[in-house]
């Protein structure tokens, strides 16, 4: 089975590395010892579970012969073609991709076996979430000059005119991430306005503050962590937050 996109059939060193050190435990503990703490078991695709099958239930996948992904998704998943939005965001195309999945029951009544499920209800004591509101900003000229040069990239990488050393799909979406952020972490100007995230992110803030100064608030930003004397999102937020008058 190939071509299936975010499946990569030729797997990697450092897994296949894994497996073997966790079969070893296995087997010198009549198949116990090996222990995952994770609450993220699947995150990309249901398909997430074979993998942690293969590391915890092998046995038990190949005597039903699941040991094969090919087997495996023929009873749990079905790959079909499908629209989506390209990395770049200028347009869309068709590829296959794992949708739709079936005998999840079954799947769920055999993966309890090496997992234990928790289940969220109103009796968990969890706090309420009461929503949230999106801050809409207008594309601004440089943002959308950059990711027109996004685009020219993606067909470069297409195309394979560039080594995958010097330029692939990650490193543009990782600029376009960063570029969406603050054009400033990919060295281009970005005039702190109105257009700007950190700009809305500190009135926001600002307004809060000064609606009641004992509220205590979070902001979250996992990219531009502060590093050497380079810009960093961090540090530009603190620098306006304290220009609003909040105490440093």
């Amino acid at each position: 089975m190939r071509n299936i996109s975010g499946i990569n059939i030729k797997g990697s060193k450092k897994c296949l590395d894994m497996l073997h050190k966790v079969w070893n435990v296995q087997e010198e503990n009549n198949g116990r010892g090996a222990i995952f703490a994770t609450g993220t078991p699947i995150c990309n695709s249901i398909s997430d579970t074979y993998a942690m099958q293969m590391y915890l239930q092998y046995d038990q996948l190949k005597e039903m012969h699941f040991d094969r992904f090919d087997n495996w998704v023929k009873s749990f998943a079905k790959p079909e073609y499908i629209c989506e939005i390209d990395v770049d965001t200028s347009k869309f195309r068709f590829i296959n991709r794992f949708s739709r999945f079936f005998n999840l029951p079954e799947l769920s009544k055999m993966f309890s076996g090496v997992a234990a499920f928790y289940a969220v209800d109103d009796e968990s004591e969890l706090p309420e979430f009461s929503g949230y509101d999106d801050i809409l900003i207008p594309r601004n000229v440089r943002l959308q000059e950059y990711m027109d040069s996004l685009c020219r990239r993606t067909e470069k990488i297409r195309a394979k005119e560039v080594d995958k050393k010097q330029d692939n799909m990650l490193k543009v979406s990782t600029d376009g991430r960063k570029a969406a952020l603050d054009l400033r972490l990919v060295e281009k100007e970005q005039p702190y306005n109105e257009n700007s995230k950190i700009f809305q992110c500190v009135k926001n803030v600002a307004s809060v503050y000064r609606q009641d100064k004992d509220y205590v608030q979070i902001i979250f930003c996992d990219y531009s962590t502060p590093k050497n004397m380079e810009f960093n999102v961090y540090s530009e937020l603190k620098k306006h937050l304290i220009e609003e008058g909040i105490p440093k």
